[in-house]
């Protein structure tokens, strides 16, 4: 198995996500009395990694770690409202260890979610994600859904 290429554009922007807290984010949480502003999920491949990005105010990106972006994708409203949905599920979602500073191992996903507070990291299995079965899952299946969101906007372009 090799390891990820991890672009500098890619490192950048996502260190950049990251580093994000009320202060950049400049958008209450979604939920009343929240405190999610933001999520970020890494999907581990053997030659990349995906993460996206998604914001309150509705900013969403999605970047892999060989380069390739799409940025600003909140731009279009059904992309921004899936992202909004995406963090109120973060609301209630099982995360609750300390930040995160690798990225995930291949067939692994971590979240990281951005706060008023400090942020949280969890990590779990891709294929148990997917079967439904994880305390996570309703986080991962949301991720998906802004992933198919974004994928809309692209083809319908």
């Amino acid at each position: 198995m090799s390891e990820p290429t991890l672009a500098p554009i890619y490192v950048a922007l996502r260190a950049e996500a990251l580093s994000w807290g009320p202060k950049e984010i400049k958008a209450p949480p979604v939920v009343e009395d929240g405190e999610v502003l933001g999520v970020v999920m890494d999907i581990g491949y053997d030659e990349a990694v995906v993460t996206v990005v998604g914001l309150a105010e509705g900013t969403t990106s999605i970047y892999a770690s060989t380069g390739a972006a799409k940025i600003g994708m909140g731009a279009h409203q059904h992309v921004a409202t899936t992202s909004k949905a995406w963090i109120a599920v973060a609301e209630a979602a099982p995360v609750n260890a300390s930040e995160a500073t690798e990225l995930p191992v291949a067939g692994a996903v971590q979240f990281t979610l951005l706060t008023t507070g400090a942020k949280r990291s969890a990590t779990a299995d891709e294929a148990a994600l997917q079967a439904g079965n994880h305390p996570l899952s309703d986080l991962y299946t949301a991720g998906q859904d802004v992933i198919g969101a974004i994928r809309a906007v692209d083809e319908g372009e």
